[in-house]
């Protein structure tokens, strides 16, 4: 029983059968799993820009994380539909076929690894406190118990995250029509034109700080 039910949840079945589940999610239930989705990426999301601003120097731990849960689904909603405009537009470059709603599921799916990312931002958090929330977190030494959770974090989130890319390549590409090779230049495509997004905005916002 237990084996048919991860056979038929899509959060499990996304890990192991990307194309097929997605599919399966953007013909019958397109909006499944988009809020959930949106906060685990949300969450994950601000929690690392929490970390890049320094906002540990600035507010108390319980401030950050309780803003970071408020937020977090309509951040994540909102950067999933940017992310999604630009691989349906970019897609419709090089002969996509997937409809926007199709790309967007793609998209959100492909962010099931997210919740092994929050799962290891909260260990962090339990473990080393505010000091997770600073740039220079990352390149900090420490010894016993907590330099092996900080191993085994970072190994989880290298894995998880280089899985997602995996999942997301082959979910887009189910979605576009494409092989393995096009769905991967369609999420490069995008990547790029969102990374030149996030660029010109830390330039404003640094220009505005300082």
């Amino acid at each position: 029983m237990e084996q048919e039910n991860k056979k038929s949840c899509p959060f499990w079945m996304m890990w192991v059968r990307p194309r097929e589940t997605v599919r399966k999610i953007a013909d019958q239930k397109p909006r499944s799993g988009f809020c959930l989705l949106s906060f685990l990426y949300g969450v994950n999301f601000l929690f690392f820009l929490s970390q890049l601003l320094y906002l540990s120097d600035a507010m108390p731990l319980w401030g950050i994380v309780v803003g970071s849960l408020i937020l977090a689904a309509p951040v994540g909603a909102l950067l999933i539909y940017l992310y999604a405009f630009f691989v349906y537009w970019l897609g419709k470059l090089i002969k996509g076929n997937g409809s926007f709603q199709g790309v967007r599921v793609a998209v959100t799916w492909s962010l099931v690894t997210n919740s092994v990312n929050v799962l290891v931002w909260f260990a962090y958090i339990i473990t080393f406190g505010s000091i997770v929330f600073l740039p220079s977190f990352s390149v900090m030494h420490f010894s016993g118990v907590a330099s092996i959770i900080l191993t085994m974090g970072s190994w989880a989130t290298l894995v998880a995250s280089i899985w997602g890319i995996v999942i997301l390549v082959q979910a887009v590409g189910e979605i576009q029509g494409f092989s393995a090779w096009m769905g991967l230049l369609n999420v490069v495509l995008a990547s790029v034109a969102v990374s030149v997004i996030y660029y010109i905005i830390g330039l404003l916002i640094q220009y505005a700080v300082y």
